[in-house]
């Protein structure tokens, strides 16, 4: 049986993956202004991997069963702000 996602669920998805998205964007940023960085693809690709996966590992401790992600995201992004 395949079970569709309601456009809500589907929406939820997708603001999820633009936040996610975000953070790789706020990082290469970041990176940019950083002194005495060597900017080279891979070295700006790496670092933003690593901020994206340390974000999607941060979002799935928020989640006990690894479900319910928009919720642990919206905690997530929540106790970042109360920082």
């Amino acid at each position: 049986m395949i079970i569709q996602k309601s456009d809500s669920e589907k929406l939820a998805e997708l603001k999820k993956m633009v936040f996610v998205d975000n953070c790789g964007m706020s990082k290469v940023f970041s990176y940019f202004i950083k002194s005495g960085t060597e900017v080279t693809e891979v070295k700006v690709l790496l670092d933003v991997s690593n901020c994206i996966q340390q974000t999607v590992d941060n979002i799935f401790s928020y989640s006990s069963n690894g479900l319910e992600l928009v919720q642990a995201t919206r905690f997530f992004v929540l106790n970042k702000i109360d920082k």
